[in-house]
């Protein structure tokens, strides 16, 4: 569930992960060894490993003897143990199962772990900008060039009024082309869409909080892919890297969408980052009103707050 929620400099796009119960079917996405994808949907998670292997097998018309599947979630993970189930295994919805055909030996593995170094997280400037500036970071050559980005979508909002209407925006299209422009307004899956669309390139976005990946662009046929860390408030880039302490001249930036290591790698990062609790989670933060000093437990209290009193400035604390 996505819901938009705007106060001056200090609310945004929020995602909400709905908690998924064990007794529901599940649904997901399979990479195939061409790279296309099949999703499944309505899989009961006590499905095993076997049954899911023969499923598979009848969907893509291959013996399901002659395939082999693995689990995309940090740390990747062959699915060898027939008896088990997707609950045991933690399969839930939106995760991403690649069916391979061979095995690779354990010298391939190392020298493709060689080749793709460590990924990083790219500390992008905390200024009502930082998804803007994350996404041209990556798409630009290290550049940062929110205004232009900001410009560019404005753009393409009012080129598209049929599309960008009302219902979708929350304004009228061209209320919400003169808003996006403004400095301190922040970006979300909107803009993010956006500029999939206009760079021709699959955006990942992280969230911290839930662990889910939010990809736009995706089944586009686009040819590569790059990754943002979302803490809830904040955008981050990710990077690959040589090495820890490597030069920002060395950092890799784009990647192939088919390279399902790489994702791996992101999603771990992502899953250090929600150990060490570094998120702000949007429904249980605390916050104070900068104009009055008065003090608020999650969103609702302070959009409440701001439709009585107009007050537009809020800080955590």
């Amino acid at each position: 569930m996505i819901i938009f929620f705007s106060l001056g400099d200090h609310f945004k796009l929020i995602f909400i992960s709905v908690p998924q119960k064990s007794n529901m079917s599940i649904q997901f996405r399979v990479r195939l060894p061409d790279s296309t994808q099949i999703q499944l949907d309505k899989v009961d998670p006590k499905t095993t490993v076997r049954a899911l292997r023969k499923q598979i097998g009848k969907e893509i018309n291959k013996p399901w003897q002659c395939i082999q599947l693995k689990y995309i979630f940090p740390p990747a993970k062959a699915l060898e143990d027939m008896k088990a189930s997707l609950q045991s295994l933690k399969i839930t919805s939106g995760n991403l199962v690649v069916v391979l055909t061979e095995k690779k030996n354990k010298e391939d593995e190392k020298k493709k772990k060689r080749k793709h170094g460590v990924m990083l997280k790219k500390e992008i400037a905390s200024d009502n900008s930082c998804l803007f500036n994350a996404v041209s970071y990556l798409v630009e050559n290290k550049a940062f060039k929110s205004d232009e980005l900001r410009t560019i979508i404005a753009s393409v909002l009012i080129s598209d009024p049929e599309t960008y209407t009302e219902a979708l925006l929350g304004k009228k299209n061209d209320k919400y082309a003169e808003y996006i422009m403004q400095s301190n307004v922040w970006g979300g899956s909107i803009e993010l869409s956006i500029l999939s669309n206009y760079y021709e390139c699959e955006i990942v976005a992280i969230d911290v909080v839930t662990l889910n990946p939010h990809i736009f662009g995706e089944n586009s046929n686009y040819t590569k892919r790059i990754f943002l860390l979302y803490d809830g408030i904040h955008y981050d880039a990710l990077v690959m890297a040589p090495s820890i302490d490597a030069k920002e001249s060395e950092y890799e930036l784009t990647f192939d969408p088919s390279d399902d290591e790489i994702y791996a790698q992101a999603l771990s990062i992502a899953a250090e980052h929600h150990e060490l609790k570094q998120y702000t989670d949007v429904y249980n933060f605390t916050l104070k009103c900068s104009i009055c000093g008065s003090n608020f437990k999650g969103q609702a209290d302070a959009q409440a707050h701001a439709e009585q009193t107009k007050h537009d400035q809020f800080e955590e604390y």
